[in-house]
This record gives C-alpha cells, structure tokens and sequence, in this order.
C-alpha cells in the first residue's frame, strides 16, 4: 500500500485589511497561485491514497510539479510592496524547494519503493527518506509563514486561521498517516522476518529455520508490547486489532509452529538414509523387510499428519494477511478524503 502524503500546508492566506485597497491587490495574487498549488498537492495525496494505478498517481505528481513552477514564476515576476521584496522572495524560495523536493526527493522515493519491502530496513529507509523530504518543505513553510506574518503586521493586516475544507483534508491525511505508519512498522518488522522464513522452510534450511523463528519470536513479542500503548484511532479499532492478531500468528508461529518444520526436514533426512541403507543390502531378512515396512508407515503417518497441520497453518496465514490488507486500505478510505 502506498504511504506517500505531502505535507505542503496552505498558509494562512485568508485576510482583512484595516487600511490599504493596494496591499489587497498585492497579497490577492500570491494568495490565488496558493490555492493552485495547495489544491494540485491534495489531489496527488488523494491519489496515492486511493489509487493503485502508478500511472494514475504519476500523472498528478507531474501536474503538481507543473502547478508549482507556474505559481514560482509568476510570484517571482511581481514587484516587492513599497520597495520590499523579502515575502515575495520567500514565496517564491518556498514553491521553489517544494519543486525540487517533489521533482527529486519524491522520485527517489518511487525507487525505493520496489525494495522498501525487501527488508525492515529498507522500509525504514523508505520512511525516513519520506520524513526528510517533508521536513525540508515544514522548514520552507514556517519562513514563509514568518515572512508573511511579518508583512502583514508592517502593512496592518490581519491574518485569519486557514479552516478551508481543503485545508483541513491535508491536516487530517496527515494524522491518518502518522498514526497508520507507527503502526505499520511493528507490524513489517515482524512481517518481514516471516518472510524470510517461509524462504528457509521452502529451501529445507534447517539452520536458518532456527534463527529466524528467534528473530520473529523476539520480533512479534516486541511488536505486542508497543500495541498495548496504541489506542484506535478517533474510535476505530481495525488497525490496532489486526495487528495484534497478525503478531500474535507470528508469535505462536515462531514458539511452536516452526518446530514442526524442523522436525519434518529432520525425519525426511533420517528416513531417506533408511531408504539408501535398505537399497544396498543384498541379503534381506524377514526382519529387515518387517522394520522397514514399520518406518515407511510410520513416516507415511507422520507426513499425512504435517500435510494436515502445514494445511491449516497456510489457511490461517493466508485468512490473517488478507484481513490484513483489507482492514488497512479500508481504514485508508475511510479516514484519508476522498
């Protein structure tokens, strides 16, 4: 599921004048190519929100990209106000680094993205590449914010709290996604190591099996921990109760399910030198053929019983990632806007 949202914030662009029908006319531009932008961000935000299609989300982020150098350019092209030019230049800094940062760090995240579920690792890289990139945009941001405030305390305007519908749609994807992300990350460093063990059980790595199992053991039992303090999110619930039962599948699955695994690739290989031994005795007795029959049918029991218990743990596993991944995109569409 794609995480990506901006937090480029509107300004608070909404004014009254006490004085002055030319400090109007001089904020009113500045105020509309604003509300361009502000409007191309959330529809790229609600794209990756809602949307699976690459194509889809890579043609608003390129329109975003398009928006946001119009409004520089034509910010940069307007006179300062009675000789000063440090809000239009901080206007014009700011959409400037929201470019670059959507046109260079945004891109480079797309590419981490087909790796980002590589590894834990590679998905807290991901994150924090995210983090990064709208840190420099907050930073951009709260000059402008200064310069603005400041323009408009010389020239005796007063600003009023931006609590436009759009506005508050950026505010609330943006606490939709710092709660869903907390959450994620328990659940992927858990996820993942499960991964690489289903690897080690299908290659019959039975040294690996026994690392890994500690490791998701460890891993899921921490995860757990850190639920605990986790409450629902304005009342609902889905995510925090799905993690907590995918990690308590990991926990239980790690502890005592790997065993099982271990004890097949172990009885296999014990049963397939009986197998070679009994191949090359020429002189058989009755004896020798009694006690083999006895270990074919006990193996042939054994694996029955492990196909019946593998069965159900796959069906278990398979239930539990798709409710994973439907109460996750419906928590997404439920409280991202659309």
């Amino acid at each position: 599921m794609r995480n990506i949202t901006l937090t480029i914030a509107m300004l608070a662009i909404s004014f009254q004048a006490s004085f002055g029908q030319d400090v109007i006319e001089y904020l009113t531009p500045i105020s509309d190519e604003y509300k361009k932008v502000s409007k191309a961000t959330w529809d790229y935000t609600r794209a990756s929100s809602h949307s699976s299609s690459f194509r889809k989300i890579e043609s608003k982020r390129k329109k975003l990209l398009k928006i946001t150098k119009s409004a520089a350019a034509t910010v940069k092209a307007m006179n300062g106000f009675n000789g000063n030019t440090a809000y239009r230049d901080s206007t014009v800094s700011y959409l400037n680094i929201s470019y670059n940062v959507i046109n260079d760090d945004y891109a480079k995240l797309m590419d981490l993205e087909e790796v980002k579920e590589q590894s834990y690792d590679g998905m807290e890289a991901y994150m924090m590449a995210e983090q990064i990139a709208n840190d420099k945009l907050d930073s951009a941001n709260a000059v402008v914010n200064r310069e603005q405030v400041r323009f408009c305390k010389e020239n005796n305007v007063t600003l009023q709290e931006d609590n436009s519908e759009l506005s508050k749609k950026m505010q609330k994807a943006g606490e939709v996604y710092k709660y869903y992300n907390e959450i994620y990350l328990i659940f992927f460093k858990a996820n993942v190591q499960e991964t690489y063990l289903m690897e080690a059980i299908n290659a019959n790595d039975v040294a690996a099996m026994g690392q890994i199992k500690n490791t998701l053991a460890q891993y899921a039992k921490e995860g757990l921990a850190k639920m605990k303090a986790i409450k629902g999110f304005k009342g609902d619930n889905s995510v925090v109760t799905i993690t907590k039962q995918m990690l308590t599948f990991y926990q239980k699955e790690a502890e005592n399910d790997v065993q099982m695994y271990i004890d097949q690739n172990l009885r296999t290989e014990k049963f397939q030198k009986t197998v070679k031994a009994m191949e090359k005795k020429k002189n058989r007795t009755q004896k020798d053929v009694d006690e083999y029959n006895a270990e074919v049918n006990a193996h042939n029991k054994a694996n029955n019983e492990y196909n019946k218990t593998n069965e159900k743990l796959n069906t278990k596993r398979t239930a539990l990632i798709n409710s994973w991944n439907k109460k996750t995109k419906g928590f997404i569409d439920k409280h991202v806007p659309k």
